[in-house]
């Protein structure tokens, strides 16, 4: 049985059975469902407000104009949720570098607070009655900043004396890592036909370890267990789901369970 045959048991997910599970036949019909198919009753719509800045503080969030719009039910920031003690995603798996010491962990906040560190990070969560009113209300928010130096080249970022990323970081470099049988792997690229420059400054394109994950979901409260059902386009638990989840953590005991569609 080969390494990628999906029919062994230990690959299978969940309780899925053996058979044909090709989806590409119900897309093509027309059969397929996506996250915005889910309309289920008295469904509410988010809409993430996100930051222009590499890297800058949040002096204030004003949601006044915002929360005054006919249909807006919330308007979230991540100082409401450091308010209410909701932690920040920290990484599942630390390894040693080559000095033998942990990597520098740095935790992923559901909304940035109070600073965020690239262009996109999500900042506040307004939640309506629809996703037109939703992004309206995020387009009223009033925010101001105070922008700090930024670098955008990994190289200009590991040779930046000045701008720290995390400043429990300071060379900017999480993890120097490194495994296997040096010598080899040296003799190997000696007696190579070719090779190719995957440096950050070489104008070759790489993807090293890249993932899609979902920018859409929908999550279903369970009144009768106090738990939350997620449905999404993707395996990974996104900071959608996470953010959802915060919404409800600040008031009830949440159980969370992973459904996705």
């Amino acid at each position: 049985m080969g390494f990628l045959d999906m029919h062994h048991d230990g690959l299978r997910f969940s309780s899925a059975k053996r058979g044909d599970h090709n989806e590409v036949d119900d897309f093509v019909q027309g059969k397929g469902q996506y996250t915005s198919d889910i309309d289920l009753s008295g469904q509410l719509y988010a809409c993430f407000v996100r930051s222009p800045h590499a890297s800058a503080v949040i002096r204030k969030i004003d949601s006044k104009v915002a929360l005054a719009i006919p249909g807006v039910k919330l308007v979230l920031t991540g100082e409401d949720l450091a308010k209410a003690g909701v932690g920040q995603i920290m990484p599942m798996a630390i390894f040693n570098g080559i000095d033998g010491k942990p990597m520098t962990q740095a935790g992923i906040p559901v909304l940035a607070y109070p600073q965020v560190r690239y262009v996109g990070e999500a900042v506040a969560l307004v939640v309506a009655d629809d996703a037109a009113t939703a992004q309206l209300a995020a387009e009223q928010l009033e925010i101001s900043w105070d922008e700090l130096p930024s670098v955008i080249e990994p190289l200009q970022a590991i040779a930046s004396s000045t701008v720290h990323v995390h400043k429990n970081c300071p060379s900017n470099i999480a993890l120097d890592w490194e495994d296997g049988d040096k010598s080899a792997s040296d003799a190997a690229f000696m007696n190579a036909a070719s090779d190719a420059d995957l440096s950050p400054s070489s104008q070759s394109s790489a993807i090293l370890d890249g993932q899609f994950l979902c920018t859409c979901t929908v999550e279903l409260a369970m009144a009768c267990n106090g738990s939350i059902t997620d449905g999404s386009s993707s395996q990974e638990i996104s900071s959608c789901s996470a953010a959802s989840w915060a919404v409800a953590a600040s008031s009830a005991t949440t159980r969370a369970t992973a459904s996705p569609t």
